[in-house]
């Protein structure tokens, strides 16, 4: 997540001449979650991490973000235990179970995107990045 707000300031500094405080306030009017997607060895495309831009810290000028999903062995997404501000409105709208978030859930969930991507030559991993907007309500 970290790595997503660095690349949006620099393409924003890129751009104009801001103030890192002034980004960081419109990135976080913005965003709600970022979700990590990444290139696995292979070629298929996993989340990686789901994080919520939670504001932005008063005193430091930082924004406040915590990881709600991860992978950590690199096969599983699971839950960190955070509950996003937004839960209520997942569960409501039954796209999320309680049991999941607080690991209830012996299986958690595969953390593969639908399509199969082919690998690039060359063989590095990468990245992919998706934030949704603050705008829109899940």
């Amino acid at each position: 997540s970290e790595e997503v707000i660095k690349r949006l300031e620099v393409l924003v500094l890129m751009a104009v001449d801001l103030p890192v405080v002034s980004i960081h306030r419109q990135i976080a009017s913005a965003l709600n979650v970022i979700v990590q997607i990444t290139r696995m060895p292979g070629g298929r495309r996993a989340v990686t991490q789901i994080s919520e831009v939670a504001g932005l810290d008063p005193d430091t000028h930082e924004l406040i973000i915590h990881d709600i999903c991860n992978m950590r062995d690199g096969q599983t997404l699971r839950p960190t235990g955070y509950l996003p501000t937004f839960v209520e409105s997942l569960i409501h709208k039954k796209l999320l179970q309680l049991e999941f978030l607080y690991g209830r859930d012996a299986g958690a969930t595969q953390a593969t995107a639908p399509e199969t991507v082919p690998p690039r030559t060359g063989g590095t991993s990468r990245t992919t990045s998706v934030a949704t907007p603050a705008g829109r309500k899940g």
